[in-house]
């Protein structure tokens, strides 16, 4: 366990995560809509994303949500640096639907600013996010972040950046 919240695990990931991730999140469409490029992936490219992305020991990289009463995989999360603009780590996260409105995104959301406020105190912690997903832009307003600017990312397509502010 990496981290941990009230209600959550925030955890690295286990080879028996990789076909729950696909099953839960990268093979739903109503998940995937706003997440990475959009579309659902294939299970082989659900397992290179996770190879690539995820982390196996660290905060740094993608990890997996956990309930802890349960031990459920519910999502991913992550802290990264974002390299599109100076001095920026940017967290996010994606839920299965399964658990959405369950106030997990506002728990997860806390738990990676107050951990990168502690570990990257000189840095801006932003979040980026498609412009059309309400619900999660609701979520990263309540958590304190505002609005900067919209932007076409190459890999991910276009996405709002909100920053925490200061």
């Amino acid at each position: 366990m990496i981290l941990k919240t009230e209600r959550l695990l925030i955890d690295s990931i286990k080879t028996e995560d990789y076909d729950v991730l696909y099953q839960k999140i990268f093979s739903d469409t109503k998940v995937m809509k706003y997440a990475l490029m959009g579309k659902v992936l294939t299970q082989k490219e659900s397992q290179e994303f996770i190879e690539k992305y995820f982390s196996k020991n660290s905060i740094s990289g993608f990890l997996v949500i956990r309930e802890q009463s349960i031990g459920a995989l519910v999502g991913f999360t992550g802290l990264l640096n974002y390299t599109e603009m100076e001095n920026c780590m940017e967290f996010g996260f994606v839920l299965a639907s399964d658990s959405w409105g369950k106030g997990y995104a506002t728990e997860i959301g806390r738990a990676m600013i107050s951990y990168a406020k502690e570990k990257y105190h000189d840095m801006d912690i932003i979040a980026t996010v498609n412009p059309l997903n309400n619900s999660s832009i609701n979520v990263l307003k309540k958590l304190d972040l505002e609005y900067i600017k919209t932007v076409n990312d190459k890999q991910r397509g276009k996405r709002a950046i909100l920053q925490l502010k200061n």
